[in-house]
């Protein structure tokens, strides 16, 4: 990702959670819409998994120029089990459609580049943390 781009993510994430609740209630129902069977990973009240997404997601942008420092959903956010490819893979396209929803007035190519990138890193950096695990 260029500095550019993190700037757009970290610009726009940040714009996209002023709601965190909506922004919650948008992720969720278009995930469990897509992907039933991702619905046993996430087992708490909407409350608490408001707060779970916004830190989740906060922490991989904060990390995005950190390519030295492999993340994982399930090693630091408390997954039961591992996620594979298709499952990170859904879930990041998941958070890229709720923030183009969310921005829609202001979502352009840029941003969608942005957003590519950035959700291909974390696709990256957890697939690279569970195979050092």
């Amino acid at each position: 990702m260029t500095n550019f781009q993190m700037q757009l993510v970290r610009q726009s994430w940040q714009k996209a959670g002023e709601e965190p609740l909506r922004l919650a209630i948008l992720f969720y129902d278009r995930l469990f819409e897509t992907a039933p069977e991702l619905r046993a990973y996430f087992r708490t009240p909407m409350s608490m998994q408001t707060g779970m997404l916004m830190k989740m997601f906060g922490y991989y942008i904060n990390k995005m120029n950190k390519p030295a420092c492999p993340v994982s959903m399930v090693q630091d956010f408390g997954f039961s089990t591992e996620l594979g490819p298709d499952q990170l893979s859904c879930i990041t396209e998941t958070l890229l459609l709720t923030v183009k929803n969310i921005l829609s007035p202001e979502w352009d190519e840029s941003l969608q580049d942005a957003w590519l990138a950035f959700c291909s890193g974390i696709i990256r950096s957890d697939l690279a943390a569970d195979l050092a695990a």
